[in-house]
């Protein structure tokens, strides 16, 4: 089967990431982390990437980078590189990666920040460290405390960072406050990306401070290409969709009276076909949401055929999404 072709026009963000194969230990000593930076430092003084943030645990390592065009021939010469020195330091063979890489596109300033804080956090949530900037082997400690490394690019993060330190190489007490500000739930959609083994290109920045009739657009494309297997590529986590789904309560009550539709059937599909669309969740992920009742897959059969036949329940679910979206822009960029 051929492989799926990567998008890698000169300027793009993407987020990528690989870990051991089998889980195994990929970064074993001090010599190790280093030999892999001084790797994303050779690809960028060869103008092939531009590293914006950067995460190295034991097992797998995270990046946020700009390719120049050059995404493919940069990590498949930093892998095969660590590979090799990795096996010959240690009288070993075979691969050490699960792949040659996983990568997300990343289409907007928002999502970016998102990006950055996730991998920034990446070290926390494994229980390494208690803050982003106390680990040693990841950029987060370059931008708080300083030197930043000059092959580290201040591009993504100059909208976390104060001015007098956007143009040298000094670390930026207020960065790490500043990072930890983007809600920590929002690392859910990141996290659920990486574990989905489906591959979509839909960019997620044509939906964010959109208008609802986009946003409605997009739903109606969705639910007519949906064969009822395949959940969403996650766009937004899923507490805050919840939220947003209980403030709809009354307007949601009031349509299915208006629709001839009984109000626990509506209310049903409605939080199957955001939960799914907008969360990648599972039938059984759907099921288990606490008040939840019914079958899932006559919910999201409802909404479904209810979203292309009758317009008020579209323009209901474009305002609600459309709102998500807001909320999420305006959250992460403090606007």
């Amino acid at each position: 089967m051929a492989r799926r072709p990567r998008r890698d026009e000169p300027g793009s963000l993407h987020h990528v990431c690989n870990r051991g194969v089998s889980k195994r230990t990929m970064f074993e000593n001090r010599p190790d982390y280093r030999y892999f930076l001084s790797q994303l430092a050779r690809a960028v003084h060869r103008k092939e990437i531009e590293v914006l943030a950067y995460s190295i645990l034991a097992n797998h390592f995270h990046v946020l980078l700009r390719s120049l065009g050059f995404l493919g021939k940069a990590m498949g010469t930093i892998q095969s590189n660590f590979s090799r020195r990795f096996n010959r330091s240690r009288d070993r063979d075979g691969p050490l990666t699960k792949n040659r890489y996983w990568s997300r596109r990343v289409e907007s300033e928002a999502e970016s920040r998102v990006v950055i804080s996730y991998i920034d956090y990446n070290p926390v949530r494994a229980g390494l460290v208690a803050h982003p900037a106390d680990y040693e082997f990841g950029s987060a400690r370059d931008f708080h405390v300083g030197p930043i490394r000059v092959w580290l690019n201040r591009d993504g993060v100059a909208g976390f960072m104060a001015d007098p330190y956007r143009q040298d190489r000094r670390g930026c007490p207020q960065y790490q406050d500043a990072v930890g500000k983007v809600p920590h739930e929002y690392h859910e959609i990141i996290q659920r990306r990486f574990d989905s083994p489906h591959h979509s290109e839909e960019s997620v920045h044509d939906l964010l401070a959109t208008s609802p009739d986009h946003v409605i657009a997009w739903m109606r494309r969705r639910a007519a290409l949906a064969d009822g297997t395949k959940p969403g590529l996650p766009v937004a986590p899923k507490m805050l969709v919840v939220r947003w789904l209980q403030a709809s309560r009354t307007e949601v009550d009031e349509l299915a009276l208006t629709l001839g539709i009984p109000k626990h059937l509506l209310w049903r599909a409605l939080n199957c076909g955001l939960l799914r669309l907008l969360c990648g969740l599972r039938h059984d992920e759907i099921s288990s949401l606490e008040g939840f009742k019914g079958s899932v897959s006559r919910g999201l059969s409802l909404h479904r055929l209810t979203l292309l036949r009758e317009p008020m329940y579209a323009e209901c679910c474009g305002r609600i999404v459309a709102s998500i979206l807001g909320e999420m822009e305006r959250a992460v960029l403090g606007r």
